[in-house]
């Protein structure tokens, strides 16, 4: 992963959903590559939290003795 990647992506995941897009134009500019590749990093970083924040069976906990 390139630097300005990482740098674009780790500041685009603390922004509102709302405020995304603008950040994204000015911190791409024309590099549309760029801005793909940090697109879906964002995805698969969504996916990732959905996946976790779920459970994925109804499993009873029990309590240690």
């Amino acid at each position: 992963m390139s630097r300005k990647l990482q740098e674009v992506f780790e500041h685009v995941i603390g922004l509102p959903p709302a405020q995304r897009d603008a950040y994204l134009d000015s911190a791409c500019g024309d590099e549309a590559a760029l801005r793909a590749d940090v697109l879906e990093l964002l995805r698969a970083h969504e996916a990732a939290a959905k996946f976790l924040s779920s459970p994925t069976a109804d499993v009873p906990v029990s309590e240690a003795p």
